[in-house]
């Protein structure tokens, strides 16, 4: 079996998170593969470790902007919505370009399977499966692609073409199990590298941190707009949020607006050593997302023995409810409590932490990969090669 991986971001120095789930799935499973994303500005790739193909090619990155993002999940749009949002996504042309430019590349491969990262990058599967009747799958990481394919119904016609379609979460699954067929969803995971993460049983300082996009389904004004209560129950505490976005100079006016500038500090995108020794020196991980898969930086906190507080949004209850609380989203309230009950109590912040590092036992990236390499092999059982 020969395996073409397309996905948009792939981990480079700048942002050793990026494109984690198709790298680690290329790296554990073993077969001929080829990984084809999109060459970043100023970034190099991580290719030290890459037992596989990577080809970069140079599109340019067009992010899309918050206010397409927010109507490609708005609910309950007519039908001329959702046609000016079609034209919005087509304008954009950065998946029609990705394409292109991978052609030439994948006819040359002559995969077996191709296996699209994120709904842009399925435009490459369904070229192949339909001129060259090559299987694609599609893997979905977060819960804002099912929330489009559940909304747009040409998107959902394209995602039904797919040989699999692999959901991050229970919660992704059960989303996409009211539009697709129900034989094609399998429930997969996210993944940690317990070589990277790990508990490091260092003295940990009086600081919660949340990492991530500065974008707005991160839910970063919940979290600044709790800190006045939090500060005042726990004032020698500090904030530190992780991460680069658009979101940046808002994130900034909210924290000069609320004067939390000497208790919360922002700092760009860490790389995994330096990730590795904020998780092991930080009290709490906080995630007041508005929607999410399975977010790696939740597992990558467990595995360093650090309990969290994140929103039911999240898609984690299933590995969290012995390893932090989980709140509603959209309430600094419901956030503030929580962390200030789980710091003023040193017995239950102690069992969390003891209870986090059993993820490894689940989620590590080689179980996962095994688990999944199966499920490839199956599409292809009793059948000849039809490249």
């Amino acid at each position: 079996m020969r395996i073409c991986r397309v996905a948009l971001s792939y981990p480079t120095t700048k942002s050793p998170g990026a494109g984690l789930v198709a790298y680690y799935l290329c790296k554990y499973i073993k077969v001929p593969s080829l990984y084809l994303t999109i060459n970043r500005e100023d970034e190099d790739l991580l290719l030290k470790k890459a037992t596989f193909n990577v080809e970069a090619f140079d599109i340019p990155i067009e992010m899309s902007s918050n206010s397409l993002n927010k109507s490609i999940h708005k609910e309950g749009q007519n039908i001329f919505q959702k046609l000016l949002i079609y034209l919005k996504i087509g304008l954009s042309g950065r998946s029609l370009r990705f394409l292109l430019n991978s052609i030439p590349r994948i006819k040359n491969f002559k995969p077996d399977l191709i296996c699209c990262h994120s709904n842009l990058t399925i435009y490459n599967g369904l070229f192949f499966n339909i001129f060259f009747r090559v299987k694609f799958v599609l893997h979905i990481h977060a819960m804002s692609d099912a929330i489009a394919i559940c909304n747009l119904p040409i998107l959902r016609l394209m995602v039904n073409r797919a040989s699999r379609v692999y959901c991050i979460s229970g919660q992704v699954f059960n989303r996409l199990d009211k539009v697709l067929p129900s034989s094609k969803l399998r429930l997969t995971s996210t993944g940690v590298d317990p070589s990277v993460f790990f508990n490091m049983k260092r003295k940990r300082k009086k600081q919660i941190i949340q990492i991530g996009q500065l974008m707005w389904y991160k839910g970063h004004k919940y979290l600044i707009e709790a800190m006045p209560r939090i500060l005042s129950a726990e004032p020698d505490y500090k904030l530190i949020i992780v991460g680069r976005g658009k979101l940046r100079q808002e994130i900034n006016d909210l924290i000069n607006k609320k004067e939390l500038n000497n208790a919360v500090e922002m700092i760009p995108n860490l790389n995994h050593d330096e990730l590795r020794e904020l998780y092991n020196k930080s009290m709490l991980l906080i995630m007041p997302s508005l929607f999410e898969g399975l977010p790696k930086v939740l597992l990558e906190a467990y595995a360093c023995g650090l309990p969290a507080v994140i929103t039911d949004a999240c898609n984690a209850e299933n590995i969290s409810n012995d390893k932090g609380i989980i709140v509603k989203k959209k309430s600094s309230n419901a956030l503030a409590k929580s962390i200030i009950e789980i710091l003023g109590d040193k017995l239950m912040w102690e069992e969390y932490s003891a209870n986090c590092l059993d993820i490894i036992k689940t989620h590590d990236w080689k179980i996962i990969g095994n688990n999944i390499c199966d499920d490839y092999k199956s599409l292809f059982k009793n059948q000849t090669k039809l490249y």
